[in-house]
C-alpha cells in the first residue's frame, strides 16, 4: 500500500513556516519603510518609494534566481545521495553572489539618477527625483546581504536549521523600527537614512545566519577546493523562472506606475505604492508556499518518485488555496486599518488612502488564485519543466496584468489598474489548464493529469512496494510482503536473501534507535523498486540524525563482530548512500 503521501504532508507541514518567513524576511524591510515613511515623511516621499519598487524587484531576481537555482540542484543532489557534489554547487553559489552584488552596487552608486529618471521621476513626477536619489544611495549597500540573505534562507530548510530564519527575521525587524524611528523623529535624516538604515538592519539578519555556519555538523561548507564553475549554467538556467518572475515584476510595476502617472496624480502613484507594498507582504507569504513546493519537487524529483510528486501537489494546492482565503478575507475585511498604516492624516494623505483602501479591496478578490498559480510556477521549477514555469510567470507578473490595465485605463482611469490583478490571476490559472490540455490532449481530470511528468518518468506502481511503519513488527510484515514482490519480478536467490536482510537490519534499527527514543510523530516508510536490473531500497524517518556507514567508523572499527547487522549490509550491497536533508534521515540502498 502507498503510505507516502502521510511523510510528504508532514514534511510540507513542517517546512512552509519557517520558508514563509523566510519569503517574507527580506521584504519585510520594504513594508516597514514604506510604513514610516507614509506616516512621518509625507506623500511626495511615499510616491518616490513607489518609484523604486522596481529596482526592489531586480534584486529579488538576482537573489531568486540564485536561491532557487542552488536550492534546486542541491536538493536533487541531496535526494541522490550525492552529499559533496551539493557542497560544491553551494560553494560556486557563494563566489557568484559576492561578485554580482558589488558589481550591482557600483552600477547604482554611479548611475542613480539616470536610474530614478528611467522609474518615472520625471515630467509630472520631477519633483520626486530627490527623493528617489536619496533613498537609493542609502539602500544600495545592502544588496549584498539581501542576496545572500534569500540563499541562506533557501538553503537553511535543507541543512536541518530552520529556526535560524525565525530570529535573524527577528533582528531584521527590530533594528530597522528602531533605525527608521531614529532617522524619522530624532535624526531627520529623510529618504537616505530610510534606506541605510534598512541596509544595516540587513546586515544584522545576515549576522545571525552566519552563525550557522559554525555548527560541526552541517552539509553546506564553503571551500574552494573542487568547485566545479559549469554549476553556475545549471544554477542559473534552475533558478531562471524565479528570476523571470521578478524582472516581470519590475516591469509590470515600472508600467503601472507610468500608466498611472498618464491617468492620475501623484496621489494616485502613492496608492498605487501602498498596495504595492502590502502586495508585497501577502504575495511573499504565498511565494514561500510557492519555495515549500519547488524545494520537495526538487527532492523527489531527484528520486524519481512519481507518487510523492502527486502527494506533493495535492498537499501544495490544498495549503495554496486555504492561506489564499485567508489572506483575501483580511485584505478586504481590514483594508482600512492597513492602509492607514501609511497615512498621516494630511488631505493628500487622506485621498490617497481612501484609492487605496479600494485597491486593497479589489487587489483581495485575485490572492486564492495568485497562490494556486505560484504552486503551479515553482512545482515546474523544481521538477525542471522550466520554459513551462517562465511562460507561466511571465503570464501571470507581467502580460495579463498589464494589458488590461492599459487597454482599459482610457475608459475606467485608475481603476483599470485595480482590477488588472485579479481578473490577470482568472487569465493565468485558465492558461495552465490549457498547457495540462496540450500536454495529454485531454481534459484534465485527475491530479496526475496536471503533474507534467515526462514520458518514463520514474518507476511505475507495478515495480514498486512501499510501506510506512512504528514498529518491529510492522517491519517484519514488510519483510514478509516483499517475499511475494520480489517473486513477481523474478528476483534471484541472492537477491531474495540480500533485500530482507537490508530491510529488516536497517528499518529495525530506524524503529529501536529512532522512533522509540524521537517525538511521538516520528514516523518512516520504507520504499523498494526493481529499477532494470536493480533493487532499490529506501529507507526514510523523521528522527534524529543517524549515519550507519559514519556509525559503525566510529563504533568499534577494528572489531569485525561490533555492528555485525550494518557491515553486512554495507558489504554486501553494491552502494549504500546516506543523507540528512530537511530533517530527514534517507539511506538509500542498491543490490
Amino acid at each position: 500500500m502507498s503510505t507516502e503521501g502521510q511523510i510528504i504532508r508532514r514534511l510540507y507541514r513542517s517546512s512552509v513556516v519557517s520558508i514563509v518567513i523566510a519569503a517574507v524576511a527580506a521584504m519585510f524591510g520594504m513594508l516597514i519603510d514604506g510604513v514610516i515613511i507614509g506616516k512621518f515623511l509625507g506623500t511626495d516621499c511615499m510616491a518616490a518609494y513607489g518609484l523604486v519598487t522596481p529596482l526592489f524587484s531586480i534584486m529579488t531576481a538576482i537573489s531568486g534566481v540564485l536561491a532557487a537555482g542552488s536550492q534546486i540542484y542541491c536538493a536533487k543532489y541531496l535526494g541522490a545521495g550525492k552529499t559533496e557534489r551539493a557542497r560544491q554547487v553551494f560553494s560556486a553559489c557563494m563566489v557568484i553572489t559576492v561578485i554580482i552584488a558589488a558589481a550591482a552596487i557600483v552600477i547604482l552608486l554611479l548611475f542613480c539618477e539616470p536610474l530614478c529618471v528611467i522609474m518615472g521621476a520625471k515630467k509630472n513626477a520631477a519633483h520626486l527625483l530627490p527623493y528617489t536619489k536619496d533613498y537609493l544611495y542609502g539602500i544600495a549597500p545592502g544588496i549584498l546581504p539581501v542576496l545572500l540573505l534569500f540563499i541562506f534562507n533557501a538553503l537553511m530548510r535543507l541543512d536541518g536549521d530552520p529556526d535560524r530564519v525565525i530570529w535573524a527575521v527577528i533582528v531584521m525587524t527590530v533594528f530597522d523600527i528602531v533605525g527608521d524611528l531614529l532617522v524619522a523623529l530624532v535624526l531627520h535624516a529623510g529618504m537616505a537614512g530610510m534606506g541605510i538604515s534598512t541596509a544595516l538592519s540587513y546586515y544584522a539578519a545576515l549576522a545571525v545566519l552566519l552563525l550557522h555556519f559554525r555548527k560541526p555538523d552541517i552539509i553546506f561548507r564553503f571551500s574552494m577546493k573542487d568547485i566545479q564553475w559549469n554549476d553556475l549554467k545549471e544554477i542559473f538556467t534552475t533558478g531562471a523562472p524565479t528570476a523571470v518572475g521578478s524582472v516581470s515584476t519590475m516591469i509590470r510595476n515600472l508600467l503601472l506606475n507610468l500608466i498611472m502617472v498618464s491617468v492620475a496624480s501623484s496621489t494616485a502613484v502613492a496608492a498605487l505604492s501602498v498596495r504595492n507594498t502590502l502586495n508585497t507582504l501577502f504575495g511573499s507569504i504565498l511565494l514561500g508556499i510557492g519555495m515549500t513546493t519547488t524545494m520537495i519537487a526538487g527532492m523527489v524529483y531527484g528520486e524519481e518518485d512519481k507518487s510523492s510528486a502527486r502527494h506533493l501537489m495535492q498537499v501544495s494546492l490544498r495549503y495554496a488555496l486555504g492561506f489564499g482565503l485567508a489572506l483575501a478575507v483580511l485584505a478586504f475585511a481590514a483594508a482600512d486599518p492597513l492602509v492607514m498604516l501609511f497615512a498621516s492624516g494630511k488631505e493628500d494623505s487622506v485621498q490617497m488612502a481612501a484609492y487605496a483602501v479600494r485597491a486593497m479591496r479589489i487587489y483581495a478578490f485575485g490572492l486564492p488564485l495568485y497562490g494556486i498559480n505560484m504552486v503551479f510556477v515553482n512545482y515546474l521549477q523544481g521538477i525542471g519543466r522550466l520554459r513551462l514555469a517562465n511562460l507561466i510567470s511571465v503570464l501571470d507578473n507581467l502580460i495579463f496584468v498589464t494589458a488590461i490595465a492599459w487597454i482599459f485605463s482610457p475608459v475606467l482611469g485608475m481603476t483599470a489598474v485595480w482590477i488588472s490583478y485579479p481578473i490577470g490571476e482568472v487569465l493565468v490559472l485558465l492558461s495552465v489548464f490549457i498547457a495540462a490540455f496540450r500536454e495529454h490532449k485531454q481534459i484534465p481530470r485527475t491530479p496526475d493529469d496536471m503533474l507534467f511528468l515526462p514520458d518514463g518518468f520514474g518507476v511505475s506502481e507495478e515495480d514498486t512496494y512501499e510501506r510506512s511503519f512504528r514498529t518491529v513488527s510492522e517491519v517484519m510484515t514488510a519483510s514478509e510482503e516483499l517475499d511475494g514482490f520480489m517473486k513477481a519480478h523474478q528476483a534471484s536467490p541472492k537477491e531474495k536473501m540480500l533485500i530482507p536482510l537490508c530491510v529488516e537490519e536497517m528499518a529495525k534499527n530506524v524503529v529501536e534507535h529512532g522512533i522509540a527514543q524521537g517525538k511521538k510523530d516520528s514516523s518512516a516508510e520504507l520504499r523498494v523498486v526493481k529499477k532494470n536490473e536493480d533493487w532499490i531500497i529506501r529507507v526514510r524517518d523523521n528522527c534524529k540524525a543517524f549515519d550507519p556507514k559514519q556509525w559503525i567508523h566510529i563504533h568499534n572499527p577494528e572489531d569485525p563482530s561490533a555492528n555485525i547487522g550494518i557491515r553486512m549490509v554495507c558489504g554486501m550491497a553494491k552502494d549504500v548512500k546516506y543523507v540528512n536533508a530537511m530533517q530527514l534521515n534517507t539511506l538509500i540502498i542498491k543490490v
